[in-house]
């Protein structure tokens, strides 16, 4: 059996997830100067107001953020339970005559182990590399985001017959990652090394996952709530710091944490350049390709 005060945080996620309709939706006992309950517990509901950063690390929300990544510049983020954020990743940047030209990308995200939960605080991860984003792109509440939105229609399962990626319009969601590398760059089927890209990928990050939460037992005396899903009601595990292989993070007073760094490559080396000794971590993967590594929590 749950402890009562972890089990009343698994029904006040689940219950904000079913009535978040992108406003602002805070719980009253936030109110009071004697609260106790944490940030990410009083902003269970994500809104869709909108702000953009240039490099470095975005506010907490509970808005939808959108980093403007910089070559080289690593971020640290803390995103609440179910909350996405965005990044903007630039395809181009100064070459040898401070002209913008074409580059290399490799970019990468690590999640924080919390020794705790025996465990990475898992994330999604949704590549989008057709240039621009979609009408609709914020309304993350929407019915089916972000299949709907992104015209995800082709979906992969693991070996035991669980979902683990879908795919569809130049775009990839991968779940529960807890390490994650993407790299573009070569076109072996177009202009090689010069291959075409867009002039910005964009990566999205959700923590946690709603639907990997089986509900528990019904209450036969409780009201229904109108259009309510049942998946979206957190698992009732026996110990709340169990180990959840394969599981999402599920932790509503717990932030996923991650930090993300971009890279770009040069497609030659030319006089006058310097490289340091090492290469980063996507580098290893075959030009051209989208890779992305997952360590097992």
């Amino acid at each position: 059996m749950l402890l009562p005060a972890v089990l009343s945080l698994l029904l006040r996620a689940a219950t904000a997830i079913v009535g978040c309709d992108g406003s602002v939706n805070v719980p009253e006992e936030c109110l009071f100067d004697d609260n106790t309950l944490s940030y990410c517990e009083c902003n269970l509901c994500q809104t869709y107001r909108q702000t953009e950063v240039y490099g470095g690390t975005p506010s907490n929300g509970p808005g939808i953020s959108t980093s403007y990544m910089i070559p080289g510049v690593q971020s640290n983020h803390s995103l609440c339970l179910h909350h996405w954020t965005f990044f903007k990743v630039p395809t181009r940047s100064p070459g040898h005559d401070g002209v913008d030209e074409p580059k290399g990308v490799v970019f990468y995200l690590d999640t924080d182990y919390k020794s705790d939960q025996m465990r990475f605080t898992s994330v999604d991860v949704l590549e989008i590399t057709r240039g621009t984003l979609p009408d609709g792109w914020s309304e993350v509440h929407s019915l089916d985001y972000p299949k709907d939105v992104f015209g995800l229609n082709q979906i992969t399962y693991s070996p035991d017959g669980k979902p683990i990626a879908w795919a569809g319009d130049r775009a990839r969601w991968l779940l529960r990652q807890d390490s994650y590398i993407y790299t573009s760059g070569y076109d072996d089927e177009g202009e090689g090394c010069r291959g075409a890209q867009k002039e910005f990928v964009y990566i999205a990050v959700r923590c946690g996952n709603p639907q990997d939460c089986p509900s528990p037992e019904p209450n036969p005396n409780a009201n229904p709530i109108p259009n309510a899903k049942s998946t979206l009601i957190p698992t009732a595990h026996p110990h709340p710091h169990a180990n959840q292989d394969n599981q999402a993070w599920q932790w509503p007073d717990i932030p996923c944490k991650f930090k993300v760094r971009l890279e770009h490559l040069p497609y030659e080396l030319r006089g006058g350049d310097t490289r340091t000794r090492g290469r980063p971590p996507a580098a290893s993967g075959r030009a051209g390709s989208q890779l992305s590594t997952a360590r097992s929590s």
